[in-house]
């Protein structure tokens, strides 16, 4: 699939529709948080995580998006799930879904590198050597965890829409140095193989 690939070289068309994703996702988020938009970031973020382990909230966002999706390219939206389509089940081979689990390590580096090398102008190998090595600033060490922590959220609800209320689902924001240091762990697991290829 060729938007499954580095950001970089996305065509234009797909940036414009992550960027009304993301346009969406904050309308929507914006609107449910109106009650503590006055109130300390602490109680925000609160919010926030109850937001993101609410199941019925989640289903909001997702036909939001799917609306949004449509209403982006000039198009009418059909329903978000046709009738006969809600209890039918989607089954995966055992590995895909360990390979699926065990991944967003790997994607979490990948967006991290990008983003790292579109802005800093630094080469893909002399950013993979810092982290190998445990060099990395702990700025850089910090966005690349939190890359990590939305990759794995965003498989959460593949393996089951109720992962998504576990108390690890939340912000980075409330992640414990434990939580953290375990992401860290794939990441740098992943550097080391991409080295290896490069």
């Amino acid at each position: 699939m060729p938007v499954f690939g580095v950001a970089g070289f996305l065509p234009e068309d797909q940036v414009k529709e992550d960027n009304d994703h993301i346009h969406w996702a904050a309308t929507k988020l914006l609107s449910a948080m109106q009650d503590v938009q006055e109130r300390s970031i602490n109680e925000q973020m609160k919010k926030l995580r109850s937001l993101l382990q609410n199941v019925p909230f989640a289903v909001e966002m997702a036909t939001f998006q799917d609306v949004g999706y449509y209403a982006a390219q000039d198009k009418p939206a059909p329903p978000f799930v046709y009738t006969e389509e809600e209890k039918l089940t989607v089954t995966r081979p055992v590995k895909e879904q360990k390979i699926a689990q065990n991944v967003a390590g790997f994607y979490a580096l990948e967006c991290g590198l990008n983003y790292l090398v579109t802005t800093q102008q630094k080469r893909p190998s002399d950013i993979l050597k810092t982290v190998v090595g445990d060099t990395t600033s702990n700025e850089y060490k910090q966005l690349l965890c939190r890359f990590a922590n939305a990759t794995w959220k965003a498989g959460q609800p593949f393996l089951g829409l109720n992962r998504i209320t576990r108390t690890t689902f939340t912000p980075f924001y409330f992640l414990s140095e434990a939580d953290i240091e375990k992401d860290w762990v794939q990441i740098k697991s992943a550097a080391g193989l991409v080295l290896e290829k490069l």
